[in-house]
């Protein structure tokens, strides 16, 4: 749902992404009803992980409800989490939520379930490619806006890349489907005030970094 996917949606686009070379230690799998950053037939994590042969270990969580939902390799800072929408009585509890399809518990997020609607098809390129579903590119370019004004200032860096992602992505798409990008937009601000409020200084901001 990252860069790792950002990335995937550069070489869907067909295009170079200067903000794509940006360096990663995480995968973010985003789950809605069914796995939406994974194919449909790898259906435990634990064994698909371990085939990695990187020594993938579930974290220690200072909630406890929340283990297993994060991994990380023996060697370096590499990790792999595991996210879904946060809706319903998790906006009350914030407990995770449990994914019965793959038997991991996964960490509810706010404004997820905007990005993952509608995921893509896509390849993520290495030694041995990979079938992977990617966010549509407007969702994640206006997601992006959404979540730098969510990150508090100890992440400035995490927000500035963020905006960047955004500001390349939007830049791209307002030459090749601009109808997309003023679609997603136009659905993010529909889902009402805040979200609006969001987007617009996000693209305040973005505007001043980078145009």
């Amino acid at each position: 749902m990252g860069t790792i996917a950002y990335r995937c949606i550069a070489n869907l686009l067909g295009v170079k992404l200067r903000s794509a070379a940006a360096v990663t230690a995480d995968v973010d799998i985003g789950i809605k009803a069914i796995p939406v950053a994974i194919i449909p037939e790898v259906v435990c994590p634990q064994s698909a992980l371990d085939r990695l042969e990187m020594g993938f270990s579930p974290l220690v969580e200072a909630d406890p409800a929340l283990y297993g939902s994060r991994y990380k390799a023996m060697e370096g800072e590499f990790q792999v989490e595991f996210l879904t929408p946060l809706r319903g009585s998790d906006r009350v509890t914030k407990k995770r939520a449990e994914i019965r399809q793959l038997g991991v518990p996964a960490i509810p997020l706010r404004f997820l379930d905007y990005l993952i609607d509608g995921a893509l098809p896509a390849v993520a390129l290495g030694r041995r490619p990979v079938l992977v579903r990617v966010p549509q590119p407007a969702r994640y370019a206006v997601h992006k806006l959404i979540v730098a004004q969510e990150r508090k200032r100890t992440y400035a860096l995490k927000a500035q890349k963020d905006l960047e992602q955004s500001f390349d992505l939007q830049t791209v798409l307002k030459k090749l489907d601009p109808e997309s990008l003023a679609e997603a937009f136009e659905d993010a601000r529909s889902m009402g005030p805040g979200w609006k409020r969001r987007i617009d200084a996000g693209q305040k901001t973005m505007r001043r970094l980078f145009a």
